[in-house]
């Protein structure tokens, strides 16, 4: 199992889209594990749907690509010091196919969760060649 491999997880709640949330959440990790020269990965998963439309509610449209997009962002950002004194780490981020082809009939209107959806493809993309010039050790 995991103990014979001397290996160390853990698993937090945290609120994605607030910066100083995941800027606590990345201490106490940092404070809690050891990550340097040792294998590390970050998995974001962070999803909500609302906004739906142009029309709708700007707060909704907000909140959704605030939850979705710095959901994503603001981890990485956060962890990427740890990432950096790692051996090997890797990022895992979780968009959706809305975020690959937008479609109207899922969830009625889809404007804001596939604009934010496409932004976290857009995002790990950019991370993939930034992480090549600059970290080789690190992968997305």
């Amino acid at each position: 199992g995991i103990k014979d491999r001397a290996a160390s997880v853990s698993a937090h709640v945290v609120d994605v889209a607030d910066e100083a949330s995941v800027a606590r959440l990345a201490r106490e990790v940092g404070e809690t594990h050891s990550t340097k020269g040792r294998k590390l990965l970050l998995f974001n998963n962070a999803g909500v749907v609302g906004g739906e439309s142009i029309f709708g509610d700007r707060r909704d449209f907000d909140r959704c690509f605030e939850t979705n997009w710095r959901g994503v962002y603001l981890p990485t950002r956060a962890f990427l010091p740890m990432l950096l004194e790692s051996s090997r780490g890797c990022i895992i981020n979780t968009s959706s196919i809305l975020g690959f082809w937008a479609n109207p009939s899922y969830f009625h209107s889809t404007t804001a969760y596939s604009a934010s959806k496409f932004a976290v493809k857009g995002f790990t993309e950019a991370l993939i060649a930034d992480f090549r010039l600059r970290a080789p050790h690190l992968s997305v």
